[in-house]
């Protein structure tokens, strides 16, 4: 199955996810009324409104720093060294990436604070919800953990991946304990803001700790003779077509509850965002053999190590799909003994079948992330009309479903685009672009 120390991490933060998960389920139900459940998992959803400023910036900066990586490595200090211009286009790009991400958490601030206030404060049952203080503590937090992206993206792009994975593993724990902790002790909607604040403080102490040398860097290093990365010329061709992309995603993954929410109201958006929580755990937890392994592409492009390349991704990609398998078949086979010995809980979700159909959509997200992932390693974004063609679709249909049918019609509609649009278009684009790349004769 390929699992060394990087994947390892990755699965031990989506296992103690997966674990925990039933635990979180039980806390929201448990503590929260199916009106405050609604706003719970509203308050995710509106954080999705990050893709209209981030753009999807932290896949670019991976990838342009694995390419400069290939003539680096990492000193006992945590710092960098080797060729003095892959250094110096590296501490560029990291400095001109945490300019950008500057202007996107104070953007994101001032527009999605005040605009999710007056969204959640529309429905008439707000009146009885304590709501206000939660989102500004929330969106503050939010936006500080944004800004370390552009260092943790720099790490992974240097092959530090089993670094950062493991530090996501202590951000996971970090944040689910707080969260818990303020859901039992009837803090209520206090729970998302806490666990945010868990999660920048975690980072925060692992870049102070483990990589001084690298903070130094980024401070102090004088470019050698003005060698920099160009934004314009380089990096902006890619990151406007990712951005494009980035936003059509946010289509594919975050209207749902926000439309049921407005439509259909509170409770039946909770039943919806919970269903999402549970049966996103297949394509979270199978991306570890993705996320753990496209990181090194760059630097096999660069070395022009294309078969070697194919077959790390083909063998990542089997096995990430194994693994979504075999737990979406776990996932079924327990809400099953959930809906027998505590039907109580299983309301609060939609039903089996229907998360069962959400199962199959994100093994086929699993599958196009690979494809993507394969892609963009190139410093290349072919993915962006595709993706324009598959957040319309989907937006139409989360429209219709929401305003005249019902979460589980919308589950099925989502399903069936993935599957009859992303899936045939993501593999056609695949077989163009690496045959044009690599010179292969058809």
């Amino acid at each position: 199955m390929g699992i060394d120390r990087a994947v390892f991490y990755f699965l031990l933060g989506k296992a103690f996810s997966f674990i925990s998960a039933p635990l979180t389920l039980y806390f929201v139900a448990r503590f929260l009324s199916s009106v405050e459940q609604g706003y719970y998992y509203t308050f995710y959803s509106l954080l999705g409104l990050s893709i209209f400023f981030e753009l999807g910036l932290g896949i670019v900066i991976t990838q342009f720093a694995s390419h400069e990586y290939a003539n680096l490595s990492w000193d006992s200090q945590g710092g960098l060294k080797g060729e003095s211009k892959s250094l110096s286009r590296l501490i560029s790009l990291l400095r001109k990436s945490m300019k950008w991400y500057a202007i996107i958490v104070g953007l994101f601030i001032i527009f999605v604070l005040p605009g999710g206030w007056l969204f959640l404060n529309s429905k008439q049952e707000s009146s009885g919800i304590n709501f206000t203080l939660p989102w500004v503590i929330l969106i503050i937090s939010f936006g500080i953990s944004t800004c370390f992206i552009p260092f943790l993206s720099c790490l992974e792009g240097c092959g530090k991946v089993e670094d950062v994975q493991r530090l996501r593993l202590i951000q996971v724990v970090v944040g689910v304990l707080c969260s818990w902790l303020v859901l039992i002790n009837r803090g209520k909607l206090m729970a998302p803001a806490v666990e945010f604040l868990a999660y920048w403080n975690v980072i925060f102490l692992f870049l102070i700790f483990k990589y001084k040398g690298f903070i130094r860097q980024f401070l102090t290093y004088r470019l050698k003779n003005e060698v920099s990365i160009s934004w314009f010329k380089e990096v902006f061709p890619m990151q406007w077509r990712i951005a494009v992309s980035w936003l059509s995603a946010y289509f594919t993954g975050y209207l749902f509850v926000p439309l049921l929410f407005a439509y259909r109201g509170p409770i039946e958006a909770g039943k919806m965002g919970m269903s999402l929580k549970l049966s996103g755990i297949v394509y979270t937890f199978s991306m570890a053999w993705i996320n753990t392994r496209v990181p090194f592409y760059g630097a096999l492009i660069q070395k022009k190590r294309y078969r070697e390349l194919d077959k790390l991704a083909l063998k990542s990609s089997l096995q990430a799909l194994l693994a979504g398998i075999i737990l979406s078949l776990f996932i079924i086979g327990g809400l099953g003994i959930l809906e027998r010995y505590f039907p109580q809980y299983s309301n609060r979700i939609l039903p089996r079948f229907v998360i069962g159909v959400l199962c199959i959509a994100n093994l086929i997200n699993v599958v196009n992330s690979a494809i993507g992932g394969y892609l963009r390693a190139h410093k290349e974004e072919p993915l962006m009309v595709i993706s324009i063609i598959v957040a319309i679709s989907v937006a139409g249909v989360t429209f219709i479903s929401a305003k005249y049918y019902n979460a589980t019609v919308m589950a099925i509609l989502y399903t069936l685009v993935m599957m009859c649009i992303a899936f045939p278009g993501f593999w056609l684009i695949l077989i163009k672009k690496r045959h044009q790349w690599h010179n292969i004769k058809k």
